[in-house]
């Protein structure tokens, strides 16, 4: 009974380790590119969202530009207008009323695309030969991906390892939906940008930029995993643990992705509206 039982106990380990790495690189590609859809299937109410921050931002910056441009009269009338400042700043937001939104689509698309594409590349030839190859050698031991390990660390492992990829495919998930809200936020910004206010929109650019830095390293450090636990088991759960940290990473860096860095930019989105009203 105990030669059986360790039998299917090794069996249903293997089961457990190929179900999370074929739902690691499958699930993953697979959301990307819903992500990804989400900008391109057409969709009449998300063009419909997104046609409105474009509009939103185009009537702001006309009215942070209107407002400019009398100001500069105002101060020009005083020997203290400066003509090449005003006509730099106007440019800016110009610029960015055209550019930010679509922009950030096909950044988002870009990276989604990048990120689906190393991982067919890295996940068809090395990941599933490396597999193969683990699952025969802990069929008949417990030294997984070259690394001798006991029964209870083994499982412990493996349930952080399936807790990792669940949380980044549910991180994957969001991330579209994020970056549709950001775009409302965004378009706010485009009142300030022609009167020479840019601390707000450089945040929203570092957001943007982040999520999408985000979506390829995530998949990349994820699938790296994949293909290393083959070799050395513990290694590659720690770089998929790592895989859910790049918010954080990204954070300590000033490129803020999640509610904090949003509600910063709320709170200086106001702050620029005060000012032209008052």
């Amino acid at each position: 009974m105990g030669i059986i039982g360790d039998y299917f106990f090794n069996s249903l380990l293997d089961w457990v380790k190929a179900s999370v790495i074929a739902l690691g690189n499958s699930a993953f590609s697979l959301f990307n590119g819903y992500q990804e859809s989400i900008f391109t299937s057409g969709n009449t109410y998300i063009d419909s969202y997104i046609n409105i921050c474009v509009y939103v931002g185009w009537g702001l910056y006309i009215v942070g530009a209107t407002l400019t441009i009398f100001e500069f009269i105002f101060l020009y009338n005083q020997g203290q207008g400066d003509i090449q400042t005003t006509v730099l700043n106007l440019l800016k937001g110009f610029l960015a009323a055209m550019l930010s939104i679509p922009g950030a689509i096909q950044l988002f698309i870009l990276a989604s695309q990048l990120a689906t594409n190393f991982g067919d590349a890295v996940y068809k030839d090395n990941v599933i030969i490396g597999v193969k190859n683990l699952f025969q050698g802990f069929a008949s031991s417990t030294q997984v991906g070259g690394v001798e390990l006991d029964i209870l660390t083994l499982v412990i492992l493996l349930v952080a390892l399936l807790f990792s990829v669940f949380k980044i495919i549910f991180s994957t998930i969001k991330r579209g939906g994020i970056l549709l809200g950001m775009f409302a936020i965004g378009s706010l910004y485009m009142i300030s940008i022609p009167r020479g206010f840019f601390d707000g929109y450089t945040s929203w650019a570092k957001q943007v930029i982040g999520i999408c830095i985000q979506v390829f390293v995530m998949h990349a450090l994820l699938i790296l995993g994949l293909e290393t636990i083959s070799s050395n088991f513990i290694i590659g759960c720690g770089l998929i643990m790592a895989a859910t940290e790049i918010p954080q990473i990204s954070q300590a860096f000033g490129v803020q992705i999640g509610s904090r860095g949003s509600l910063g930019s709320i709170a200086m989105t106001a702050t620029n509206l005060l000012r032209v009203v008052h």
